[in-house]
């Protein structure tokens, strides 16, 4: 049964959150320079929005990485 990946989810949302005044500003009207201090006023919702597809393989999968190369030796 695969789980339900709740913290790519809840990052996705928070950055979301956090740029829904420049989102509405970008569309109303749309310049280079709100673009440029979107990106650079957010840098961690901007992040987390660029890296959404890894971290959604990475979770969806439910293993840790790593896990497949630790040893239990003796």
């Amino acid at each position: 049964m695969q789980r339900f990946p709740l913290v790519p989810l809840l990052l996705l949302l928070f950055a979301l959150l956090d740029l829904r005044s420049e989102t509405v500003l970008l569309l109303q009207h749309f310049t280079w320079s709100t673009l440029s201090f979107a990106l650079f006023s957010h840098p961690l919702a901007v992040l987390v929005l660029i890296a959404m597809p890894s971290l959604l393989r990475r979770y969806s999968r439910g293993t840790t990485p790593g896990a497949a190369s630790r040893s239990t030796g003796p």
